[in-house]
């Protein structure tokens, strides 16, 4: 499977490639760099938020060393500010360098006993697909988080 690259990568592009510590922009030239209007989400101020749980923050402008500031609903424009590049190391790569979690309680069965229970728990490996590829969607920002959890609802109920 080849994976797409995110709209918001575009963006994170744009970025990446300016000389300066803060630019400006408003909605307007954000959907011009990203060849599309920004989703119906990005009108509320939550959708720019710096946070992690945002697939396009850490998509669009995180990754690259960038927050966004001073985001002004009204006039559809916001600042985004260069940060430290050691700020800014990928949320994925942080997590692939911390050290393994250990349980509390012994394993009593092997990693592929364990992995054929949550397959069937799931509904089988036709439903984990179908889980697999909405989490996809909204990875790639084709989905909001309201409508991943609709859909995850959805799968979940149509398994019994």
């Amino acid at each position: 499977m080849i994976l797409q690259q995110s709209k918001y990568e575009k963006l994170a592009e744009y970025l990446k490639e300016l000389d300066v510590e803060k630019i400006n922009l408003t909605f307007d030239e954000i959907e011009d760099i990203l060849g599309e209007p920004l989703p119906g989400a990005a009108m509320k101020r939550a959708w720019w938020a710096n946070s992690a749980t945002n697939n396009h923050a850490l998509n669009g402008w995180m990754d690259v060393g960038w927050e966004t500031a001073n985001v002004d609903m009204k006039a559809r424009v916001l600042d985004f500010i260069k940060i430290d590049v050691s700020l800014a190391e990928p949320m994925f790569q942080r997590s692939l360098s911390a050290p393994p979690r250990r349980s509390r309680y012994p394993r009593t069965s092997s990693r592929s006993t364990d992995l054929d229970k949550i397959v069937q728990r799931a509904g089988g490996v036709d439903v984990l697909n179908k889980y697999m590829l909405v989490v996809e969607r909204y990875l790639f920002g084709e989905i909001t988080e309201m409508e991943l959890g609709q859909e995850l609802r959805r799968l979940f109920h149509q398994r019994s």
